[in-house]
């Protein structure tokens, strides 16, 4: 058990594992609560993207700061209040549990002080929105916002990881801020300006599907760790277009677009994301396992799935798919944590 609290990706990987699968259930048994949308709206835009951020952001601190990550008895009273924010999201009224999950998320905002004082005060104050997040937004602007985000994170990481894997560096922190300013700025013109916030969000989509084109698009496709990185930046722009297309009247109803977007964007970019901490290392750089690749071509079905109008086979498909990231990642839960976490010492030329 003492090896869980070694590394902070540790208990919030598993965490966010846990919460994935848990997120699932009201879809796959809908009979079992009176509130099945609701449930599931909690269980995943505060508890499971809870739970990646802290893995991720605590994860990363230390490589931005230089200093040690969280450790000693911090890490664990973390886990414990994201921990109580999840039973809160399934056994207390909807403003309890928004309350407990404010508390976490303030309690993560404190964790990450070295950040702010670091300069990366944008990515520090993350948790604090996350946290107002769900007294401000329905649960659409919320996995917009959350979708902001991960374009930050991953307009920085993606190209990093790819750019590192052909010997070059990635220089394109400026541009990071503009996809992320017009997902924020569609959220705000949602109530009165449609046309223009569906057009923001096309665009938007459009242009992180192009970016990717930028990034050694011929290169490394033999690299399943880079691979999976490709696929979920893929998903994030063409979900950002799909809901975008359906605000207005083309046929294609919100929620499906909205699931493309979550399912498809947020899902399978945290896998490749959090996966890098399960994946072998080799001297070639990182290699997923067998069943963590299994568990990205889940997840990406589970998408398709859910475009297809077919939500209970989507939700049994995303459980199947954490459940076998949870299985990836049980050998790095235990024994001396990796370093660097979510790479790998390589030469310039790997992955």
């Amino acid at each position: 058990m003492t090896d869980l609290w070694q590394a902070p990706f540790r208990p919030f990987f598993l965490l966010a594992g846990i919460a994935a699968v848990a997120g699932a259930l009201p879809w796959a048994f809908p009979g079992a609560t009176d509130d099945p949308v609701g449930l599931h709206a909690r269980a995943f835009l505060q508890v499971w993207v809870g739970f990646a951020a802290a893995g991720y952001l605590l994860t990363a601190a230390p490589h931005w700061t230089g200093r040690p990550p969280l450790c000693g008895a911090r890490l664990p009273l973390l886990a414990f209040l994201g921990g109580a924010a999840g039973v809160a999201a399934f056994a207390l009224p909807d403003g309890a549990a928004r309350f407990v999950h404010l508390v976490f998320c303030a309690g993560l905002g404190l964790a990450l002080r070295g950040p702010m004082a670091a300069g990366r005060r944008v990515i520090a104050l993350a948790p604090w929105g996350l946290g107002a997040l769900p007294f401000l937004l329905d649960p659409a602007g919320q996995v917009l916002v959350v979708t902001a985000l991960i374009a930050l994170i991953g307009g920085a990481a993606v190209p990093g990881f790819l750019f590192a894997a052909g010997g070059r560096v990635s220089r394109s922190r400026i541009w990071n801020l503009v996809p992320p300013a017009g997902i924020l700025t569609a959220v705000a013109l949602r109530g009165t300006a449609l046309p223009i916030a569906a057009a923001l969000l096309v665009t938007v989509g459009g242009v992180q599907v192009l970016r990717l084109a930028f990034w050694l698009p011929l290169q490394h496709w033999d690299r399943p760790a880079l691979t999976m990185l490709r696929l979920g930046w893929l998903w994030h722009g063409g979900g950002l277009v799909l809901v975008g297309l359906s605000l207005v009247d083309l046929g294609l109803a919100p929620s499906v677009a909205i699931h493309a977007l979550s399912v498809g964007g947020m899902g399978t970019m945290v896998l490749a994301l959090a996966g890098r901490a399960a994946m072998a290392r080799t001297p070639l750089g990182l290699r997923p396992r067998g069943m963590l690749r299994s568990a990205v071509g889940l997840i990406c079905l589970a998408a398709l799935l859910r475009l297809m109008a077919m939500p209970l086979a989507a939700s049994w498909v995303w459980g199947g798919g954490w459940i076998a990231f949870l299985v990836a990642l049980r050998p790095a839960l235990t024994g001396a944590p990796p370093h660097p976490v979510l790479s790998a010492r390589r030469p310039p030329h790997s992955a």
